[in-house]
């Protein structure tokens, strides 16, 4: 084994105790010497350095914490949105049925040779839906079979076929190949009575059949009920003449109506209980 170099060893113990005493004597004398001014200068440097880093790990976490805000406003938003949305479609739906309620107190003053109950309707059946509908009036209200239904703008739409105590079946008249059968004629015109023959689904139009062929008919007069043949009350409003044609024999004409009747969308009916002369009034 090496012996050990006591003279190196003596040199480096005195090179630490120099500079040990060195240490303390100027921290002793001068807080502010190199030394500490070295010490405190590598302090401050570690600590920017700390703080810079945090600094930078906090500003790369403030996208993350904008992005959670962002989606939070997002979602509320998207909820009010909904929440407009709903109103907008429920307000819209108010504004509709004041309108038509006002339209029908309008159409109800130009009734007033009727005694009429409103009535609501209340379901479709899905498989016969352009045929019949279900009103929430029924024999306790005064209903009848075969009173006649007209729509909240004032037209002929049907009748009544079934009746139950607070409800009622309407059978109507916008169905193909349907017979009416009534007996009609233009306003003001007692001579031009033709027959209610039924309806053509595709051209929407409404057909009357055996008009007298010296009859002077116009593009838009009125045609009504008679009041003959015991199915409707005089002088319900039945539709306007869209066109018109003469039979192939050359003795009758053929009446072509429409009116402003949407019978996917018939909400609100009166039904004509009966006339005032028909009550002895």
């Amino acid at each position: 084994m090496k012996r050990i170099n006591q003279f190196k060893v003596f040199l480096i113990v005195s090179g630490v105790v120099a500079l040990l005493a060195t240490i303390f004597f100027t921290m002793g004398n001068d807080s502010n010497n190199v030394i500490v001014r070295t010490m405190n200068d590598g302090v401050s440097l570690v600590q920017r350095g700390v703080v810079n880093v945090a600094h930078r790990i906090g500003n790369m976490g403030q996208p993350v914490i904008r992005l959670f805000d962002t989606f939070e406003e997002n979602q509320t938003l998207r909820s009010q949105m909904y929440n407009y949305e709903a109103l907008n479609v429920q307000t819209n739906n108010y504004r509709e049925e004041r309108d038509a309620l006002l339209m029908m107190l309008e159409i109800e003053a130009t009734l007033s040779d009727f005694e009429t109950v409103n009535a609501v309707n209340i379901g479709r059946n899905m498989y016969n839906w352009d045929e019949f509908i279900m009103i929430n009036r029924g024999s306790q209200h005064g209903l009848e079979d075969g009173m006649a239904v007209l729509s909240f703008e004032g037209y002929l739409v049907g009748r009544i076929t079934e009746v139950s105590p607070f409800s009622a079946r309407v059978h109507l008249h916008n169905v193909g190949n349907t017979r009416m059968g009534a007996d009609v004629m233009l306003q003001g015109d007692s001579e031009s009575r033709g027959t209610l023959e039924g309806y053509d689904p595709a051209l929407g139009e409404i057909i009357v059949t055996q008009v007298d062929r010296n009859v002077e008919v116009e593009i838009g007069d009125r045609v009504i009920t008679t009041g003959h043949g015991g199915i409707y009350p005089r002088g319900l409003l039945v539709g306007h003449v869209s066109r018109y044609e003469v039979s192939s024999d050359g003795l009758t004409q053929t009446l072509f109506l429409t009116n402003d009747v949407n019978y996917n969308d018939l909400s609100f009916v009166f039904v004509i209980k009966r006339t005032l002369s028909e009550s002895g009034l």
